[in-house]
């Protein structure tokens, strides 16, 4: 039986391969610093750090699995598998 060997990579932001972070300003994020749900504040998202994703690093992984992925949004990159979290990413 064949197995799929991964490394669990954790989430990661950057800045957008697409817009370059010139779209981050629709990315906004809960102030923790607010007090009150009433009055909450949001802060603006870097440029810098637009875009989020999920990543696995694999060093067997077969065809039907690799598909599989793929498939349901996964991204490749050498053995480096990422998914973008597009709820918050500037460009989805």
């Amino acid at each position: 039986k064949n197995y799929n060997i991964a490394r669990l990579c954790s989430s990661t932001r950057s800045k957008c391969g697409y817009c370059r972070g010139e779209r981050a300003y629709i990315l906004t994020t809960p102030n923790p610093s607010s007090s009150s749900s009433s009055s909450q504040t949001f802060t603006q998202t870097s440029p810098t750090n637009s875009s989020k994703a999920y990543g696995l690093i694999f060093d067997t992984l077969s065809f039907k699995d690799y598909f599989s992925l793929i498939d349901s949004g996964w991204r490749r990159s050498g053995s480096h598998l990422y998914k973008p979290d597009n709820w918050c990413s500037c460009c989805p």
